[in-house]
């Protein structure tokens, strides 16, 4: 689930496949940063299960991408 939302949100944003990008936003040290790496993909597997992949979806672009967002532009 979060790689497939990763790819889509990488394609979405460099217009093409960025590899780095898509390591660091499925890594278990940006996953850590909301708790434990493991729980935190079973919650999104669990939160697909029970409402669908939109409201999956929707949970990790409001919840993961402003960190990660901020992670990028201060690495600039």
């Amino acid at each position: 689930m979060l790689a497939l939302f990763a790819r889509q949100f990488v394609l979405r944003e460099r217009k093409a496949m960025d590899g780095e990008w898509f390591t660091r936003l499925t890594s278990n040290d940006f996953l850590g940063a909301f708790g434990n790496p493991t729980r935190v993909e079973a919650s999104i597997g669990k939160l697909y299960q029970e409402e669908g992949l939109a409201t999956a979806f929707e949970w990790m672009d409001n919840n993961l991408i402003p960190l990660f967002r901020k992670q990028v532009a201060a690495k600039r």
